[in-house]
């Protein structure tokens, strides 16, 4: 099934999300305490938090400070949050959120035309051709999350040897964050059926 893709400016709801036909997809911000359910795997990271590390998954919300604290989850996430972990229900809180219009084969034509060039390419073993095709599928989704802030490297030459310096920062126009978070949360839904396939059918089949 092709998964659908949000676009457009999102809409602020105060609470918890209500079932809206035209902004079918949605961020919520909810406040809580979290312990992992037996068996199950922990999917919550929680960065920019003293208490916690931001590379760690985690399997309870306690923390020095307490045990309730406040996530912000795509509709994606917060299914697989409540499938994964056992939710005190009288501290849950819905703060608000946005919400989204979606879409089907936002990305049709993009992908359609360099999966075949890079199905090609590898027939013809243009390796070039294949990784300038496999680049550009791959920026699809990275280029969404473009930094804001962004430095670049230039290269000089030293004792006959490449090196590299790096430039000063510079602003960078941001284009359409939401399209990346949705995508990377896609990836990581528990009933995905082409979690464990090859990427190339996985990707064409999520955003064609």
């Amino acid at each position: 099934m092709i998964e659908k893709c949000l676009f457009g400016e999102p809409v602020y709801f105060k609470g918890k999300y209500q079932e809206d036909k035209v902004y079918d997809l949605y961020v919520q911000m909810i406040r809580c305490s979290f312990t992992l359910k037996k068996d199950k795997i922990p999917t919550i990271q929680i960065k920019n938090n003293r208490f916690f590390n931001g590379n760690e998954y985690l399997t309870s919300s306690k923390n020095e400070d307490g045990d309730r604290v406040v996530l912000t989850l795509t509709n994606i996430d917060l299914k697989l949050f409540f499938e994964q972990y056992d939710v005190d229900e009288e501290t849950l809180e819905y703060i608000g959120g946005y919400k989204f219009r979606s879409i089907r084969g936002l990305f049709t034509k993009y992908i359609d035309k360099w999966i075949g060039e890079k199905i090609k390419a590898g027939k013809e073993k243009n390796k070039g051709k294949r990784s300038v095709a496999k680049a550009l599928l791959n920026s699809l989704y990275g280029k969404f999350a473009k930094c804001l802030v962004v430095r670049c490297k230039s290269p000089y030459l030293k004792d006959g040897i490449v090196k590299y310096k790096m430039q000063d920062e510079e602003d960078s126009r941001g284009i359409y964050l939401p399209v990346r978070n949705f995508h990377n949360k896609l990836c990581k839904r528990s009933d995905n059926p082409y979690k464990s396939k090859n990427k190339r059918l996985f990707f064409k089949k999520i955003w064609n």
